[in-house]
């Protein structure tokens, strides 16, 4: 799945093999609130992030954390940020929830 950020392209992982990335699961489950979230650092957020960007036109490698630190902190960064939120994370779960209801195994 593609995003444009800044005129730049951007491709999110559309799988995640719990093999992989069940590092990810561990994370968001380990997190209390969007404070906890909020208030890492953001080599700890570029660490997350990086499993869902899987390549994009900004500089680096974005499986290089340092690569993360280039990215504008308030148009680039964020907006990566709100990319992953929407498009993976609330995206799958909404997936899912209609595909439950959807289901006809009890």
């Amino acid at each position: 799945m593609e995003v444009n950020i800044n005129g730049k392209r951007v491709v999110l992982r559309e799988r995640f093999p719990v093999r992989e990335f069940d590092h990810l699961r561990r994370e968001f489950m380990a997190l209390k609130s969007a404070e906890d979230w909020a208030n890492k650092d953001w080599r700890e957020q570029a660490k997350i992030y990086s499993a869902f960007v899987e390549s994009w036109d900004f500089d680096g490698d974005p499986a290089d954390i340092e690569s993360w630190g280039g990215l504008d902190t308030f148009s680039e960064f964020p907006a990566i940020e709100s990319a992953i939120a929407q498009e993976i994370i609330v995206g799958k779960y909404e997936k899912a929830k209609n595909s439950e209801k959807g289901s006809t195994t009890p």
